[in-house]
């Protein structure tokens, strides 16, 4: 396990499409950053870097763990409940505090309802509940609020910022409002 987050001189080419050249990021532990920059430019496989799902080309990335994710697409099993998906990664031993976790994230009344019935506001806090629910160092979220009118970012963003309360966070945005809510410092991706 290293003790920091560090890509360092990544170069990175799906075919001839160079994302990523001698591109180099150092994230300090403990804290939370958001990535934002424009659609396109590269925050996404940079996300995928640290979670070991994309290789460099050349480069170095170093990270800590364990890791959790909320990913861009809810990546949810939909004719299983909410309850389940959290199951899916926790067991269900933790059925007491998962059930607590979606109370907190206001899907305490659908927690045992197929998550196919869900609006996408609904499925987003799911998701986002999924990656609570393990035990992780580093959170990694690539526009977690996506879908959530303001009062559930707000709800949601406090929700996370107690169950990462002293890991990190890497925060992949294109509002500042939303890194606002994390407490988060802004890196500029360009």
């Amino acid at each position: 396990m290293s003790d920091q987050i560090l890509l360092k001189n990544i170069t990175k080419s799906f075919g001839s499409n160079i994302v990523l050249k001698d591109y180099s990021l150092s994230i300090p532990t403990g804290k939370s950053v958001c990535l934002m920059g424009p659609s396109g430019i590269g925050k996404t496989t940079v996300f995928r870097l640290l979670l070991g799902l994309t290789l460099p080309d050349t480069g170095k990335v170093s990270t800590i763990t364990p890791m959790s994710a909320v990913f861009q697409e809810d990546r949810l099993a939909e004719s299983a409940s909410a309850l389940s998906n959290l199951r899916l990664v926790t067991g269900r031993a933790k059925d007491e505090s998962n059930l607590h976790l979606l109370h907190l994230l206001g899907l305490g009344e659908e927690g045992k309802k197929p998550v196919k019935e869900f609006s996408g506001g609904m499925k987003r806090r799911v998701a986002v509940a999924r990656a609570l629910a393990v035990d992780f160092e580093f959170l990694l979220m690539d526009e977690p609020f996506k879908g959530l009118d303001e009062e559930t970012k707000k709800i949601t963003a406090e929700v996370i910022k107690t169950y990462s309360a002293g890991k990190t966070i890497l925060l992949i945005s294109h509002d500042a409002d939303e890194a606002a809510l994390l407490d988060a410092d802004i890196i500029h991706f360009s």
